[in-house]
């Protein structure tokens, strides 16, 4: 399958689950539609990632998978001034060991902590079950200083 093949395209707004390895998991949760705050970052790392192809529309189909994974590296090891000048390859490797910290019991934690904020926004709010979860998330990264929410 290719680089860009349909069954590598998640659905937008779930959790996925991603094997690494057979005893850790990594968990990515991908953009919302119409949710500014994700979609920014995301319409930019897509123009990246087109320009760097764009550059290679001569190459032949023999060398453009191994050309690709190339400009992703090069992409994953330029420094970004909202990592704070690292890399998102060194941002990513320096999380490692924090996230093996997270047992299978603390990451059942986090899910019930999650599960009770959307509930709460869901009855008190009127929310729909997916913008209730956002919020729970949001929420909850929050209040662990994992993110910082900033207007403007």
């Amino acid at each position: 399958t290719g680089l860009f093949s349909a069954n590598k395209i998640p659905a937008i707004g779930r959790l996925h689950t991603r094997k690494k390895s057979p005893d850790s998991k990594i968990h990515r949760l991908t953009p919302f539609l119409f949710y500014p705050q994700y979609n920014g970052s995301m319409e930019r790392a897509q123009r990246e990632i087109k320009k760097a192809l764009a550059r290679h529309v001569k190459t032949p189909n023999a060398f453009l998978a191994i050309q690709s994974e190339m400009d992703i590296h090069e992409l994953n090891h330029r420094p970004r001034s909202d990592l704070g000048n690292q890399t998102p390859c060194s941002v990513f490797r320096s999380g490692e060991n924090f996230a093996r910290s997270y047992t299978l019991r603390k990451r059942k934690e986090v899910y019930e902590s999650i599960r009770e904020k959307t509930l709460a926004f869901a009855e008190a709010e009127g929310y729909d079950t997916n913008r209730a979860w956002r919020r729970g998330v949001r929420t909850w990264l929050q209040e662990h200083r994992f993110i910082t929410v900033t207007k403007g």
